[in-house]
């Protein structure tokens, strides 16, 4: 018997971790390539400041 989960399953369970914990997915957020690690960086410390 094949336990591992799809791709679909995980996904589903990441984002009812997410909403747990208060936050919301932010879709179709267009921006320059070499802004992603920008934009990556920001959100990770809106996080933290927000859970410390």
């Amino acid at each position: 018997m094949n336990s591992a989960k799809t791709v679909a399953e995980r996904q589903r369970e990441y984002r009812e971790r997410m909403q747990a914990l208060g936050l919301k997915e932010l879709r179709n957020l267009w921006a320059h390539p070499d802004d992603e690690k920008q934009i990556r960086k920001y959100v990770e410390k809106l996080n933290k400041k927000r859970n410390p």
